[in-house]
């Protein structure tokens, strides 16, 4: 994304329903993003900071269970485990 670019951003699937969403601020991630399967269900979400991973990426399988957790500081994996 580019410098300046700043705000709130959806993006769609060609089916029209949203494949990822979160907010921009010059141009980095930053706070709550969330990605989804294209057939609406939740795929994933993590928080950015600083347009680097930060927390728990928490993943669901399309059924809607938690799957998988990744841990994140400063944009680095430090730890993973299937739930």
């Amino acid at each position: 994304m580019s410098k300046g670019v700043s705000g709130r951003h959806t993006y769609y699937y060609e089916n029209g329903l949203t494949r990822s969403e979160g907010e921009w601020q010059d141009g980095e991630r930053k706070g709550k993003w969330v990605w989804y399967y294209e057939s609406g269900a939740k795929l994933c979400e993590i928080n950015y900071e600083n347009d680097k991973k930060q927390g728990a990426q928490i993943f669901w399988s399309e059924m809607g269970r938690k799957a998988k957790e990744e841990i994140y500081e400063n944009g680095e994996l430090i730890d993973e485990r299937l739930l």
